[in-house]
């Protein structure tokens, strides 16, 4: 029972993380505490990105070709989330 409650969890805040990206691109109305979301958002990314290198060297064993590429689409996604919304911003001023 713990797997699909899991599943709909972790779905439910990556439609979160989706409405609040669609918010910031200006698609959809401005969610409440648009900036602080989008920048905590980012920052995890960014985290999740970044710790790949440390556990990598603290896990050599457990490195994969697959972990070493979600860890560095994690830090992509957390830059382009990050220096979209300040685009974004920056042009509607």
């Amino acid at each position: 029972m713990l797997a699909p409650v899991g599943t709909i969890f972790v779905s439910a805040l990556f439609l979160l993380c989706a409405a609040y990206a669609l918010s910031a691109a200006k698609l959809i109305i401005k969610l409440p505490l648009l900036s602080t979301a989008v920048y905590t958002i980012s920052m995890l990314c960014l985290l999740r990105g970044v710790a790949t290198i440390p556990l990598s060297l603290m896990y050599p064993d457990m490195v994969t070709n697959f972990s070493m590429l979600a860890g560095a689409l994690w830090f992509i996604s957390g830059v382009l989330i990050l220096l979209g919304f300040r685009f974004a911003n920056a042009t509607a001023q």
